[in-house]
């Protein structure tokens, strides 16, 4: 019932921003209401679409995301989780 969406400090930043963009084309029916609450399986995204997505975002932004069906990722409920995920993997590969 309750969902990971623990801290939203990033959820409203660029990463979100560019998520979005990224999810767009991939969205099936939802893709003018895509916002940090939106639940990824209201959207229709597919295991391929969500491939698709992993490595434009891996290419954006220059890291490496673990898909794996046990990985934090396979947790995530919303668009703002999703972007929560990315942005500590961003600032994890930024410099101090």
């Amino acid at each position: 019932m309750s969902d990971i969406s623990g801290s939203r400090g990033s959820a409203d930043g660029p990463v979100l921003s560019d998520l979005v963009e990224i999810i767009g084309p991939y969205a099936k029916g939802h893709r003018d209401d895509l916002k940090a609450e939106t639940k990824i399986e209201k959207i229709g995204i597919d295991s391929f679409d969500f491939v698709e997505i992993i490595f434009q975002i891996e290419e954006k932004y220059g890291i490496d995301v673990d898909y794996n069906a046990n990985s934090t990722f396979s947790r995530l409920t919303t668009i703002g989780d999703f972007a929560d995920e990315i942005s500590k993997l961003v600032a994890a590969k930024s410099p101090a």
